[in-house]
């Protein structure tokens, strides 16, 4: 029985797992959709050159100079690889999801214990969802 107490929280380890082979397998190098419309700051931040107008650039509705600051310094880096963006993703993806489980560790587990990895499982599903895998991938 208490070997099968851990069972949840192996099981979570599987979406993101499942995320990692999906994206080493399909990512390919090449800009997708509102990534073509960034091509005229990349090339810029590819070089080096970040102007507070291009920073403050307006993407849709939206000014978004902190993730054009990130986007670009990657782009400098890696002479704008976008498969570099998706692992990157990943990262972040991992990072929160490690938040997240510190989170249910602080809040269900001492009122709990027994739903505590049970509630990680669900949250490793949801987060991970490879139903949107066209936002993992970005499908080419």
């Amino acid at each position: 029985m208490s070997r099968l107490r851990h069972l949840p929280l192996v099981a979570a380890a599987v979406p993101p797992a499942l995320l990692v082979v999906m994206v080493a397998r399909h990512v390919c190098n090449v800009p997708y959709k509102d990534q073509w419309g960034h091509i005229p700051f990349i090339v810029d931040a590819a070089r080096g050159v970040f102007t507070p107008a291009a920073l403050w650039h307006q993407e849709n509705e939206h000014r978004i100079p902190v993730a054009r600051v990130v986007q670009g310094l990657l782009a400098w880096w890696t002479r704008w690889d976008v498969r570099y963006e998706a692992w990157a993703d990943v990262g972040i993806a991992l990072l929160s999801f490690a938040a997240l489980v510190a989170v249910v560790w602080r809040t269900v587990r001492p009122h709990v214990p027994a739903a505590a990895p049970w509630v990680v499982l669900i949250v490793s599903v949801l987060h991970f969802s490879l139903a949107q895998g066209y936002v993992w991938i970005w499908v080419r």
